[in-house]
């Protein structure tokens, strides 16, 4: 078995910091979101909290899709993605 080189640790720190933007990201849109839903279309908490809870369900169900296909569509999921949010007339705007 080889020796750890310390690039593992790197791999690791990385993957970390990834990991707590993505979901810290997701938890903040959530709970900004989730008042803003509120406001425009009248509801109450129990109505518009099921948003929340899809958001972090497709990011954890995609994880395991792309896992299953990064060897061959990985650069066509991350063009689909740029051209997506690229196509949003309404991307950035905070009001």
């Amino acid at each position: 078995m080889q020796k750890d080189s310390g690039y593992a640790w790197v791999v690791l720190l990385s993957s970390m910091v990834i990991n707590f933007m993505c979901i810290g990201f997701c938890f903040g849109i959530i709970s900004v979101l989730t008042y803003e839903y509120q406001v425009e279309f009248g509801a109450d908490l129990t109505q518009v909290s099921w948003i929340g809870s899809a958001l972090i369900a497709v990011l954890l169900v995609s994880g395991k899709f792309v896992e299953s296909t990064h060897q061959y569509v990985q650069s066509y999921i991350c063009a689909a993605s740029i051209a997506t949010q690229a196509a949003n007339p309404r991307w950035g705007e905070l009001n």
